[in-house]
């Protein structure tokens, strides 16, 4: 499914001229030759054909994610084959290549439910409901499932704009649909949620307006102790919070740390007492950016 984010891909645009009755045929003759020969060419990000009412056109719109990428893609040993294929398809219909032009992106307006297509995937069916219930009020368009071993077959990850996985699934479960939806959709986005704050790391996820403030965020064990280590890239605030397990004594959060970064390496240690009844790891960049770890049991 094509992405339509202003300067994000190198778009060519050609149109044909073709019989009436011969427009399906184009369109599938050419998408299929796409399906066989272009799609594993680096760069390709997509192609969708659009066919006019009257029957006499169709528009090949393609994304690719550069110029230099779509460049080097006629460069390639299989590059001639693949044109000569295309060249026999529009032949076989008797239509004509009429334009071809390249464009990119550079402006979009759009109804925001349409960039809010979101999957949720959860192991308990009322854990589940506390997260796309709220997105449902908020106006997304929310699917949620417990059944994930049968995902990918059940679900076109081209319908939706972000996949999440509760962090039960998280792990080997997660990492097999990641591999199976980008399959489906490269530009398909992925979050490994925390129940708590899942909805609001899905909002943030879907929103392109924040820049990304730190990177490289691990966590390593220094003796009984954790130390959270990341690289951050422009000054923000870092809370670090521990929340505990849904048994625990009171509170069910505790603050670890609260502070301003600045740009550079940045380490907090978190004290082995924080681990007693600890469930998960949350660290949050300027309300916007999070970053989980799973305490082991």
């Amino acid at each position: 499914m094509p992405t339509i984010d202003e300067n994000r891909f190198f778009t060519p645009i050609i149109e044909f001229d073709v019989a009436p009755e011969q427009q399906q045929a184009l369109i599938e003759g050419i998408a299929d030759e796409v399906e066989r020969r272009f799609k594993r060419y680096a760069g390709f990000v997509s192609a969708s054909f659009h066919a006019s009412d009257d029957g006499r056109r169709v528009i090949n719109y393609a994304q690719w994610r550069s110029k230099e990428d779509w460049t080097a893609s006629g460069r390639t040993s299989n590059e001639e084959e693949s044109s000569a294929a295309i060249l026999e398809v529009v032949k076989r219909c008797g239509a004509k290549q009429l334009e071809a032009h390249f464009f990119r992106v550079a402006r979009v307006i759009e109804n925001a439910e349409h960039s809010k297509r979101v999957l949720v995937f959860g192991k308990l069916p009322e854990v589940l409901r506390s997260v796309t219930e709220p997105l449902d009020a908020l106006g997304f368009a929310v699917q949620g499932s417990t059944d994930w071993e049968h995902a990918s077959g059940q679900f076109d990850a081209r319908d939706f704009d972000l996949i999440v996985f509760g962090s039960a699934l998280v792990g080997p479960v997660s990492e097999r649909l990641r591999i199976e939806f980008a399959r489906q959709s490269p530009t398909v986005r992925f979050v490994d949620a925390f129940a708590p704050i899942a909805v609001k790391q899905i909002v943030s996820a879907l929103d392109g307006e924040h820049t990304k403030h730190i990177t490289d965020f691990h966590v390593v064990e220094d003796g009984a102790d954790y130390l959270v280590q990341a690289r951050i890239l422009k000054q923000c605030t870092v809370r670090i919070e521990v929340y505990r397990m849904p048994d625990a004594p009171p509170p069910d959060i505790e603050l670890v740390d609260q502070s301003e970064a600045m740009p550079g390496t940045f380490e907090q240690r978190i004290e082995a007492r924080y681990r007693t009844h600890g469930l998960e790891l949350v660290m949050t960049v300027n309300d916007h950016e999070y970053y989980l770890h799973r305490i082991p049991t």
